[in-house]
């Protein structure tokens, strides 16, 4: 019996414990549904320039992709269409929308304290409305 497949915790884009794997429908499925039952809104800066957004399978494969995919995958969360889509979450924030990323709780690793510091820091600017993502 195969195990159903979801997100099981949050990484950092140079974790080199997990595999990087393609997306599949089921993986991105995965993740949208991790993604609306907690609420997450992260752009593709968010997820690779400050790796603050990849997320681990409990196939034990990770998805790091471009800003450009990962503002696809905001996208198609968010129930936006049409061919450039993606722009939107790609680099920024859009105004009336507020960053939720997900909380160091659930990255569940300790021995990473500087990027979980950074994180934490990052965290609380986005919480306070004083960053730019």
């Amino acid at each position: 019996m195969n195990e159903k497949l979801e997100v099981v915790k949050w990484t950092f884009w140079q974790d080199k414990r997990y595999k990087e794997r393609i997306l599949d429908p089921e993986h991105l499925e995965a993740i949208l549904e991790n993604m609306r039952q907690h609420g997450y809104r992260l752009n593709g800066y968010h997820h690779q320039q400050y790796e603050y957004g990849v997320p681990v399978f409990n196939d034990g494969t990770k998805y790091n992709v471009s800003m450009r995919t990962w503002g696809d995958v905001m996208a198609k969360l968010l129930g936006i269409e049409g061919e450039m889509s993606y722009l939107t979450w790609a680099w920024t924030v859009p105004e009336d929308s507020n960053p939720v990323l997900p909380r160091p709780e659930e990255w569940g690793e300790k021995e990473e304290s500087e990027q979980l510091r950074l994180y934490d820091e990052a965290m609380r600017e986005c919480l306070s409305g004083e960053s730019d993502f």
